[in-house]
């Protein structure tokens, strides 16, 4: 039919109505939409096909900073790193691999194409070399490798900028081995267990999975404490004693109208000639919560050190013809104890705090049968003393790496005194005390780590305070001893109180050493030993 003449031509573009207009507009919006729900669709399958990488723990000082720090580059490349913890779960199932078989196997059950593993040592002249491998997970046979040099963890840092750039070429090669049969294949165990990553999928929880441990940072190098330290001793040693002791007049061949109450004063000495006597010994010390990389608890340790002497002798006088006599001597000390240590500061030259607690014995013997003699006012008794030690250290690096020094100070409480000292000077006396300073150089070797030699200088003393009669020089021959001022069968008998007519009390003793007998000694040691750190 044909239009009325005048009207309007019916033009849908021209004359549509405002609902025409609308529904248009809702066309062009689903078109739109489906077209990006096409374009999402296209790009899923491409994002899902991004390279699956699994980069392994790296092993030496710094290492886990340095993979965190690949891995991160990887990242931001493109690629997928497989979580440790997932990781960590399929090693656990299937174990740790060692052969080319069993890294396949673990591709296939992570859906990795690459392994990428890496490795810290030391080397020469105090450098640390980073190499890294890339494995294929296609065969398990190792693609290619490359390595970064420096002087600490920190100068490898670099592999966070080149790390993917300097093994792209091998990732890029590497492929993710395709399902495997029934009869080998891991994500179908033969028990008919569900593979964990199935179970994780499907909502369950794995009961029998251990939980996650966090990983172990190592200790950088340049921060390690030692975690053991041995070295052989050679020095000398440096006596000096002198005090007053009062003795009876007729034991001096003097003849005076009562010797029960004539007294004489006169000095005891011993002192070293020159330097002093020659000592050879050892130290060791070993903290076991610094062998790990972490050093996770390197502030506890024990300590022990030994000397004793070479070729000493004493010198006196025969008592009855005045020839030389040489009195053989030994020396002999051992010290074991606990150490704790605090560092101020994450450098090894860092000032660093010690506290020490131990036991030690300190011996200075002579010959008895000798002692006996020479003439009784050059006699002095041997030193035997046990004792318990408190000393407080701190060692500072002034040169990093070469040069430390140290300075050391502490007390002793006597636990014990030997037989010989007690019988020869006074059966009743007590442990000795003392005390000790001691000053420390030691210079290190960067070209041979943990080399190091050491000057030590220390000085100590023991107080001793000898209470009591002297004891018998020949057991068998005490009975039925004389008068003290006349008695020649014990050691030199130390005046008692006049009897006044009466016998005399032997306990009663009036004589003997004035007072507290210190005993100086000055130990001057060289050292060569080796550290562990």
């Amino acid at each position: 039919m044909s239009a009325p003449h005048g009207s309007p031509r019916a033009d849908p573009l021209c004359y549509a109505s405002p609902q025409t207009l609308v529904m248009s507009r809702a066309q062009r919006r689903f078109a739109l939409a489906t077209l990006a729900a096409v374009a999402l669709s296209v790009a899923a399958p491409v994002a899902a096909q991004a390279p699956r990488v699994v980069v392994e723990r790296f092993s030496g000082p710094g290492g886990a900073g340095l993979r965190q720090r690949l891995v991160e580059d990887l990242v931001q490349n493109g690629l997928v790193v497989v979580p440790e913890a997932e990781v960590q779960r399929a090693e656990r199932a299937a174990g740790r691999p060692s052969t080319s078989a069993e890294y396949v196997a673990l591709a296939r059950e992570l859906r990795a194409s690459a392994f990428v593993e890496g490795r810290v040592r030391r080397q020469r002249r105090r450098q640390q070399r980073l190499q890294v491998r890339v494995r294929n997970g296609l065969d398990g046979e190792v693609l290619g490798a490359t390595g970064w040099s420096g002087r600490n963890a920190s100068a490898l840092a670099v592999v966070g900028r080149e790390g993917h750039a300097r093994l792209a070429r091998w990732l890029s090669e590497a492929r993710a081995p395709g399902p495997a049969t029934a009869s080998a294949s891991l994500a179908a165990p033969a028990t008919g267990d569900v593979p964990w990553w199935q179970r994780r999928d499907a909502g369950g929880a794995d009961p029998e999975e251990p939980p996650e441990r966090a990983e172990e940072t190592p200790r950088p190098a340049a921060t390690r404490y030692d975690a053991f330290r041995i070295a052989v001793l050679g020095g000398t040693l440096f006596r000096s004693s002198n005090t007053t002791v009062t003795v009876y007049a007729s034991q001096r061949g003097l003849s005076p109208p009562d010797p029960s109450a004539a007294l004489i004063e006169e000095s005891r000495r011993y002192q070293s000639g020159g330097i002093g006597h020659f000592e050879l010994g050892g130290r060791f010390e070993i903290y076991p919560g610094a062998f790990d990389q972490a050093q996770s608890f390197p502030w506890l340790g024990l300590v022990a050190e030994l000397t004793h002497s070479i070729g000493v002798a004493s010198n006196g006088f025969d008592r009855r013809t005045g020839d030389p006599v040489a009195v053989p001597t030994n020396q002999f000390e051992l010290y074991v104890g606990g150490r704790f240590r605090h560092r101020f500061g994450p450098a090894r030259s860092e000032p660093e705090l010690h506290i020490d607690a131990g036991w030690g014995s300190f011996n200075f013997n002579l010959d008895l049968d000798r002692l006996q003699q020479i003439e009784l006012d050059t006699i002095i008794p041997p030193m035997q003393h046990g004792y318990l030690q408190l000393a407080l250290g701190i060692e500072v690096g002034v040169a990093p790496g070469y040069l430390t020094l140290g300075l050391e100070a502490g007390g002793r409480v006597g636990t014990n005194i030997g037989g010989d000292t007690r019988n020869v000077w006074g059966t009743d006396t007590s442990p000795s005390n003392g005390l000790l300073v001691g000053a420390l150089l030691k210079l290190e070797i960067p070209e041979a780590q943990g080399l190091f030699f050491a000057v030590n200088v220390r000085y100590f003393l023991f107080a001793t305070d000898f209470r009591g009669q002297v004891g018998c020089a020949v057991a068998e021959e005490c009975a039925g001893f004389m008068n003290p001022w006349e008695d020649r069968r014990l050691w030199e008998v130390w005046p008692v109180q006049a009897p006044g007519g009466g016998a005399p009390d032997l306990d009663a003793v009036v004589g003997g050493p004035s007072g507290p007998v210190i005993d100086h000694y000055v130990r001057l040691q060289l050292a060569i030993g080796y550290a562990f750190y």
